[in-house]
């Protein structure tokens, strides 16, 4: 264990289900539960689809056995594994081509244990969207084979980025599943090769909204003829309705059967509890879990094949727009909008 606070690397004596050495075995931490999935036997050079539960308070591992009528994915190794409301989201890795076969071959596939029963949800069929469906107005084809891959979950969609097929070459482009409809949604190129290796991906669990800035924003966007999926005008985000105009907030006045705050009609210009008027009242930066509108930025961070090092905040596509910005180096910022 590593302690954030001094940087020092601590170990301690664990008990319990103690699971074998393992490599490329997925690690998750919720709460104060850290689970491990998969991985390949070092003494035996065979791949599992064991989960173990690690309590980081008593330091007591447990192996989770399965029901005998549970659907449990496939071994595999070099996988990702990602905490979505209280599930952990499995993609890919390399595993084999039948049970009772050692022949290697490489997955796609997502699967879901809920931490709630400790159990696997029952598989679905690959879903992708169409172009009336898809984030950006594009045809989404299914995502290709891959393993040893970066992912990362905002709000409600996983996005599965870079890795290597079977003969290890690189597959270079992002891939993003919609977690409630379990379907593909979108995919994009992505310019530089990407994987467990060398990079790493990582998001926030909440973000900053600044309703002045992003209202600026729609109505520039509106005002110069901005369209998304497919040609159809941006709608204003879900939640501003709930905000209601600046200075709705001081008068709390609702209509019948209607959570939308309104001003009264009669106050003019200015709020009702002193001499402000209402037009220069703003709507103050919070704190939220990012929605589907508002994504939280996904942070690569990669050293393979640049010098000096290299980190890129991933920007998921808020409102049908699809962008990214990397940095190398101490060099000016190169945006792409998509």
């Amino acid at each position: 264990m590593h302690s954030v606070s001094d940087l020092t690397t601590f170990a301690r004596r664990t008990q319990g289900d103690v699971p074998p050495p393992l490599v490329g075995a997925s690690t998750t931490v919720v709460g104060d539960k850290m689970y491990l999935f998969g991985g390949r036997l070092v003494s035996l050079r065979k791949m599992v689809s064991d989960m173990y539960e690690f309590d980081l308070q008593t330091y007591i591992w447990r192996k989770i056995e399965p029901s005998s009528d549970e659907e449990v994915p496939g071994p595999r190794y070099f996988h990702s594994a990602d905490a979505w409301n209280n599930h952990l989201v499995i993609f890919g890795g390399m595993g084999y081509t039948e049970s009772a076969s050692d022949e290697l071959c490489v997955l796609s596939d997502v699967r879901i244990f809920s931490l709630s029963t400790l159990s696997w949800v029952p598989s679905t069929p690959v879903q992708t969207a169409s172009a009336e469906e898809s984030i950006d107005g594009i045809e989404v084809p299914p995502p290709r084979a891959r393993y040893a891959h970066l992912s990362s979950i905002t709000s409600s969609r996983l996005f599965i980025i870079g890795g290597q097929n079977l003969s290890n070459d690189w597959l270079d482009d992002i891939h993003v599943y919609d977690l409630p409809s379990k379907t593909w949604v979108m995919w994009k190129p992505y310019p530089r090769h990407c994987g467990t290796y060398r990079s790493v991906a990582v998001c926030a669990s909440r973000r900053v909204r600044n309703p002045s800035d992003e209202m600026r924003a729609i109505t520039a966007a509106t005002s110069s003829g901005l369209t998304v999926n497919g040609g159809k005008a941006s709608p204003p985000p879900q939640g501003y309705q709930f905000l209601g105009p600046v200075g709705a907030r001081f008068i709390p006045e609702r209509g019948v059967g209607s959570n939308v705050l309104r001003p009264i009609a009669n106050h003019g210009n200015t709020a009702p509890d002193g001499p402000t008027p209402t037009r220069e009242l703003v709507h103050l930066p919070y704190s939220c879990e990012p929605t589907d509108n508002f994504p939280n930025d996904v942070f690569l961070y990669s050293n393979y094949n640049v010098s000096p090092l290299s980190s890129s905040p991933f920007c998921p596509p808020p409102l049908g727009w699809f962008c990214f910005v990397l940095w190398v180096g101490s060099g000016s910022p190169s945006t792409k909008v998509y």
